[in-house]
């Protein structure tokens, strides 16, 4: 009718949620010619559903894949001495992402 007021409102609810972080831990063993690495990517909050774990060497101007998938850790032989950049890129179930990476040996 005229002259009637009618009020609304929104409730907005936000999640305070802290960053998403990589920690990477790394091991190496020695192997006749060559050093095996063992990484091991660790997402903190530890509460986070973690889909997908992209690990890859990270050249000039160039990147390879080594694995894609579930896997937390990776298993890498290289020649002992060599330099090898390895970089980790953690999605979750809500589709946030962090990476991370180190530097071999």
């Amino acid at each position: 009718t005229l002259g009637t007021v009618v009020t609304a409102s929104t409730v907005i609810v936000v999640d305070a949620r802290p960053p998403l972080t990589i920690t990477m831990s790394k091991t190496a063993t020695p192997s006749g010619p060559n050093t095996i690495y063992t990484l091991t990517a660790t997402v903190t909050p530890t509460s986070t559903v973690v889909v997908n774990y992209h690990w890859e060497e990270v050249s000039v101007g160039s990147t390879s894949t080594l694995q894609n998938g579930p896997n937390n850790q990776l298993i890498v032989p290289f020649t002992t001495g060599t330099v090898h950049t390895i970089r980790v890129t953690a999605t979750t179930n809500t589709g946030a992402s962090a990476s991370q990476a180190v530097v071999l040996p």
